[in-house]
């Protein structure tokens, strides 16, 4: 994805809630310090357009947290979700959003 963004192919939109998830999930499941957790809050900012969410919406009832995904790209006009997450690709769409894998994402933009 970052490679697309890049070469401009694609915009990357995140919410500060999901910078806010990303840096809590990266710091538990990989240990990263703050330091590490500055720089790649950072980057993400650089390569990404951040949004701030306007809208609430009760979409993922499995996993409300997964919500704000869906919010960011509402916001965004997105017309696409790309995640590994069970939850999210369960719903294949939402109001026009294709939920799509990165697999399925590449082999749609090749």
């Amino acid at each position: 994805m970052i490679d697309f963004a890049e070469e401009g192919l694609c915009e990357i939109a995140v919410s500060k809630d999901i910078i806010r998830e990303f840096m809590r999930v990266a710091k538990i499941q990989f240990g990263w310090g703050p330091e590490k957790s500055t720089a790649a809050e950072g980057i993400l900012r650089q390569l990404c357009t951040v949004v701030n969410p306007a809208v609430r919406v009760r979409v993922v009832k499995q996993d409300p947290d997964d919500d704000r995904i869906i919010e960011c790209a509402l916001e965004a006009k997105s017309g696409y979700i790309i995640t590994g997450d069970k939850h999210l690709l369960d719903l294949n769409e939402y109001k026009a959003i294709k939920i799509l894998t990165l697999a399925q994402f590449i082999k749609f933009m090749v």
